[in-house]
């Protein structure tokens, strides 16, 4: 499968050390092609492993995931959005903000729905305890599926909170909808995150106008894979 990949094009190196970690994945996608190869895509049931190899896939690579997906059945990317959304304190786009994003704009004008998105990332110390109420190791890279102790291995220990949040235009209001923990972003993941925040803002009603980032690398890198361009005064 990673052979498939490099022909393709499709691996890039962050990539690839992200694949490290799943072994025995193309084990899974053979049971997962048995089981819902006759099964109508809404009718498809995935392995929490499959879910998570699909998610790094398309959240590093979309043309690796499209390649894939060619090859066995994955779940859709509005799938992999909506496993994202979490409840509670864990990383991922936070559902009791987004409902109350939502419950908002039940019976707000236009004017108050006009908002920003905006990104931000903050350092954060390099350190890993266990959370003892859910068993999991916490301050690992995590992009929403979140990591059980034994699975920790391989990830690399978080450097970076990419936070989002959703703040009006017009009304004063802001919301934190969420927050994924990284060790240096690429442009490719920010231009992912970035597609999904506005997927997930936009189906609460909110009408978004523009976006808002630092000036990293990474950042202008994802501005480029968006297709936004900064055009020169006169």
């Amino acid at each position: 499968l990673v052979e498939g990949l490099r022909d393709q094009h499709a691996l890039t190196d962050e990539l690839q050390l992200k694949l490290e970690a799943f072994g025995e994945i193309p084990q899974e996608l053979l049971k997962g092609f048995e089981k819902n190869a006759t099964r109508k895509s809404s009718g498809r049931r995935y392995s929490e492993r499959t879910k998570q190899f699909a998610a790094i896939l398309h959240y590093y690579s979309p043309q690796a995931y499209d390649y894939v997906s060619r090859l066995f059945p994955l779940p859709s990317v509005s799938s992999l959005r909506s496993w994202l959304k979490v409840v509670g304190r864990w990383p991922g786009f936070t559902q009791e903000a987004l409902g109350e994003l939502q419950r908002r704009h039940t019976t707000s004008s236009v004017r108050d729905k006009l908002c920003v998105i905006m990104l931000d990332g903050m350092s954060v110390k390099r350190d890993v305890s266990l959370d003892v109420p859910s068993g999991k190791l916490v301050g690992y890279v995590d992009l929403g599926q979140g990591l059980g102790p034994h699975e920790s291995d391989e990830v690399p220990m978080a450097t970076e909170a990419l936070v989002f949040m959703a703040v009006g235009l017009a009304s004063p209001w802001k919301i934190p909808i969420g927050y994924f923990l990284t060790n240096g972003a690429s442009g490719q993941l920010l231009k992912s995150l970035l597609e999904d925040a506005i997927a997930a803002v936009e189906e609460c009603g909110s009408l978004i106008r523009s976006t808002s980032s630092g000036s990293s690398s990474s950042s202008c890198t994802s501005c480029r894979l968006l297709k936004v361009f900064t055009l020169p005064t006169s």
